[in-house]
């Protein structure tokens, strides 16, 4: 008996012409959809695509041998349906061409078909993740003392100072990995670093910087806050002359740096280095004593 498909389902299926992208739950039947979707496309009336043309990557070889595995056995059952149906019997012995693998099995393919364009070597094989480490940190190095060798302006050993300090340059090198392993999670990641580059212009002010923005409006959010817990303070105290001696002149004091560090920053003039000369000289006041308060109803 035919399956009956949800709208959604359908609309995954039978989707045709641009990209599609599915987002579903676990055992909400995304890979009988995506069996469904691949059959559909292989025995197309209109535009059919036989299935060694197809490309299916799944995140492990036990859900590609899954996917496969699913895709043959509902041909199959096609075929004794149809038994006189030579498109279905020629798309089963596809099937073993087909390319249904993890992308990892992909591209190792797709670069032993190619090595000669690529230029390497035809016996390559790849290094486990113990090697890859070692190698990379070994690249690290070398990239390092060719900056040091290099460092005409000082500005490289400015950078190694800031990271690593003057012990060794161990901080600095795993702050690079750090950042290449990062930067491996983008798809562009050229591109990514170019943009954030070009945050650090030394042609452009700290105060317009995208750095002191999201300080500036951090720093408004935490005032505001402490401007709240201020008032809630002196609201509590209010009618109460032991608290009032003791912690009310500390909390006004408070409230008032506070205040004029909101001043500044929604002044909209020369925020950056006026906040700063005032949290520079800041000074707490310090809270009066209050002894035997617990005693009193």
């Amino acid at each position: 008996m035919a399956r009956e498909w949800t709208p959604q389902q359908k609309n995954a299926i039978e989707s045709r012409g641009g990209t599609l992208l599915v987002s579903a739950a676990a055992g909400s039947g995304k890979t009988a959809v995506l069996v469904q979707r691949v059959i559909e496309r292989i025995l197309d009336e209109e535009n059919p695509t036989d299935a060694d043309k197809l490309l299916v990557v799944t995140f492990s070889n036990a859900a590609a041998g899954e996917m496969r595995e699913r895709i043959t056995t509902a041909l199959m059952h096609m075929s004794e349906e149809n038994p006189d149906d030579l498109r279905i019997k020629r798309q089963i012995l596809l099937m073993e061409k087909a390319h249904i693998s993890t992308i990892h099995s992909f591209c190792l393919e797709l670069i032993r078909d190619n090595f000669h364009t690529l230029g390497i070597s035809p016996d390559f094989r790849i290094a486990d993740e113990n090697e890859m480490k070692i190698l990379t940190r070994e690249c690290v190095s070398d990239c390092v003392e060719y900056f040091y060798a290099n460092d005409t302006d000082g500005r490289f050993c400015d950078l190694a100072s800031l990271v690593s300090g003057t012990r060794d340059d161990r901080q600095l090198i795993d702050t690079i990995l750090r950042l290449y392993s990062f930067l491996r999670s983008h798809p562009f990641y050229d591109d990514w670093m170019s943009q954030k580059l070009s945050y650090y212009s030394a042609d452009e002010s700290i105060e317009n910087s995208v750095f002191a923005k999201t300080v500036l409006e951090y720093a408004e959010n935490a005032l505001k806050y402490a401007m709240s817990v201020c008032e809630s303070i002196l609201k509590l105290a209010d009618g109460d002359e032991k608290l009032q001696k003791a912690y009310v002149p500390a909390i006004y004091a408070d409230r008032n740096c506070v205040k004029r560090c909101l001043d500044i920053i929604e002044s909209k003039g020369n925020v950056w280095d006026s906040l700063y000369e005032e949290l520079s000289g800041l000074k707490f006041t310090a809270f009066g004593r209050l002894t035997k308060y617990e005693d009193e109803p």
